[in-house]
């Protein structure tokens, strides 16, 4: 019993310790206060440190991964992109989401390698998408018949009346309110996460 508690303890003790050298190590640029660190323990520092794969980032990969899908599936039918007050439907659309799902995957690609140059990306990137859901939102509450056209040529008359003001409004301001949340919280995790960019 002792001895199972004793190797446990120096176990959580030693990983405590790497994980401390390696915050100094890696803000320090490979030296810390008593000089060069041995190539060896540097690789041992970074393979743990790399082992520790945060339940936050986890969870903004299955989102990147949600969003992919979403707008793959949508390539294959009618698109629909806003930009502001302007509505881009047809192949500008697809183009328009293309680009869209290349940023992700590469937001995506630098997570999974850890790369520094992914964080200043991630960043930028739900920042920017912060700003045009603010956009969109102020265009459409200006002109609450923006998407009539597109809706009026994609679904049946049925389903278009149902598209109603009301119901309309309620679904932008309720969605373009989650989705800030979101990227909120996504760019104030990754940026205190700076040391998880290794790479």
């Amino acid at each position: 019993m002792r001895f199972t508690f004793h190797l446990r303890l120096t176990y959580e003790v030693k990983f405590f310790i790497m994980n401390y050298s390696a915050e100094v190590i890696f803000k320090r640029k490979g030296r810390n206060a008593l000089g060069p660190v041995p190539d060896s323990i540097m690789e041992m520092i970074k393979t743990e440190v790399k082992r520790k794969f945060p339940v936050g980032m986890i969870i903004i990969l299955v989102l990147i991964g949600f969003g992919v899908t979403g707008l793959l599936l949508g390539l294959s039918g009618p698109a629909m992109l806003q930009i502001g007050p302007l509505i881009l439907t047809g192949t500008a659309a697809k183009l328009g989401n293309t680009c869209v799902i290349a940023v992700l995957l590469t937001v995506f690609y630098g997570i999974i390698k850890r790369l520094r140059w992914a964080r200043k990306l991630a960043i930028g990137w739900y920042a920017f998408s912060i700003v045009l859901a603010a956009a969109n939102l102020v265009s459409f509450l200006m002109n609450k018949t923006l998407f009539d056209g597109f809706y009026g040529k994609v679904l049946s008359p049925e389903a278009a009346a149902a598209m109603n003001p009301a119901f309309m409004t309620a679904s932008v301001i309720s969605g373009t309110t989650v989705s800030c949340i979101v990227a909120l919280v996504i760019i104030l995790y990754i940026r205190a996460k700076r040391d998880f960019f290794v790479n």
